[in-house]
């Protein structure tokens, strides 16, 4: 039996498609400061208190569970309780579940997050995945820095015309004053 030509050249494009895209890769817009400032409900810098990951209630998916509890608020409000992130992806006991790019969090470390409300309302997810958290530690002179996760390897992050973008280096200072509407 013989095939159509444009049948033939179509099954050799889908399978091109298959075999070139990595079915764990994640496709993120890329987001610099002063984007994430501009998309984020809450921007705050915190403590991370609690990480806790579970199953839903049919046991389909397994969410993880992050409360920061702000220590300054650059937006979003003052009196702000523990924030609540809610992320898809988590281990719990022998079973695991990830999106490649969500970030992850460490009991007790001090971070800067952009936050939005989780459509759901169960809490706010993070802007960005991995490009809205910060984490703040402090240098051999005492200066407390900002530190970005590097970008992960099954993750693509695409600038605006759809190349390779490049993240700088910002001080919490910088993002206070591009928070207020000025350039660091």
């Amino acid at each position: 039996m013989r095939r159509a030509p444009w049948l033939t050249g179509l099954l050799a494009l889908g399978f091109a498609t298959l075999v070139a895209v990595p079915a764990s890769t994640t496709v993120l817009q890329h987001f610099d400061v002063e984007r994430l400032s501009a998309v984020a409900t809450i921007i705050a810098v915190g403590e991370v208190g609690s990480v806790d990951a579970r199953w839903n209630e049919p046991r389909t998916k397994i969410y993880t569970r992050v409360s920061v509890k702000p220590t300054e608020v650059l937006k979003g409000g003052r009196d702000l309780g523990p924030l609540m992130i809610k992320m898809i992806g988590g281990q719990v006991g022998g079973d695991a579940a990830s999106l490649p790019g969500t970030p992850v969090f460490v009991r007790g470390e001090r971070v800067l997050v952009f936050l939005e409300p989780r459509e759901d309302g169960d809490g706010y997810h993070v802007v960005g995945l991995f490009q809205g958290v910060f984490r703040l530690r402090r240098d051999e002179r005492g200066d407390e820095q900002l530190y970005q996760d590097p970008q992960p390897r099954d993750v693509t992050v695409v600038d605006d015309g759809g190349g390779r973008a490049a993240t700088r280096m910002v001080t919490l200072e910088d993002v206070r004053a591009i928070v207020k509407g000025g350039r660091p």
